[in-house]
């Protein structure tokens, strides 16, 4: 029996003793989870395109559904959302530097990925 002592509080009734092997401390419960599909590192690919446009594309059995543009610096310059599993967005800010794309898929896997605006 797994009791997640966050969401309520535990009681039970038992013989008089001393029992070493009752409880159990478990702090991630494995037993009914399904292990998800992870996109493989190289499985982003963004392509800097002549109009200013930036596309990012994954798997067809993935959608972007965020994607952050940081720089060196480590701020935020752009924060957009999408819903396919190909993306192109428009970012006339960006200058030539090189910077981390960090996309966020459907299935909450986070991809981090360096970039470089020519």
């Amino acid at each position: 029996l797994y009791h997640n002592l966050s969401a309520s509080d535990y009681s039970f009734t038992s013989e008089a003793g001393e029992f070493n092997a009752r409880f159990e401390i478990v702090f991630q419960d494995n037993s009914l989870s399904v292990d998800t599909p992870l996109l493989p590192s190289d499985g982003l690919t963004i392509v800097d395109m002549p109009d200013g446009s930036v596309k990012f594309k994954v798997g067809s059995a993935y959608t972007i559904s965020r994607v952050e543009i940081i720089d060196l610096l480590g701020r935020s310059l752009y924060d957009l959302n999408g819903s396919h599993s190909e993306e192109t967005y428009f970012l006339p800010q960006l200058s030539q530097s090189a910077y981390i794309a960090k996309v966020t898929l459907s299935n909450g896997q986070l991809v981090v990925k360096k970039a470089v605006k020519r």
